[in-house]
């Protein structure tokens, strides 16, 4: 968070056709810190069958993703 507004960015180039899995951590201490993934359980954008990480969609242009951490 570069200017302090607890706001982060981050770019990502995929290419077009790219699906799967995601998730979002909240001040990892390392790889493996597991613990601070976020908690969708429950919530439409949790795939149940994997771990309750999001879901993207296959990238066919220019994507913008917003989010709050643990909330669809």
């Amino acid at each position: 968070d570069d200017d302090g507004d607890g706001i982060w960015t981050v770019t990502v180039t995929l290419a077009e056709g790219t699906t799967g899995n995601y998730a979002f951590f909240k001040n990892p201490g390392d790889g493996g810190d597991w613990g601070t993934k976020e908690n969708l359980e429950g919530l439409d954008c949790a795939d149940v069958s994997n771990f309750n990480n999001r879901i993207l969609d296959p990238v066919t242009a220019d994507t913008t993703i917003s989010y709050c951490f643990a909330t669809c």
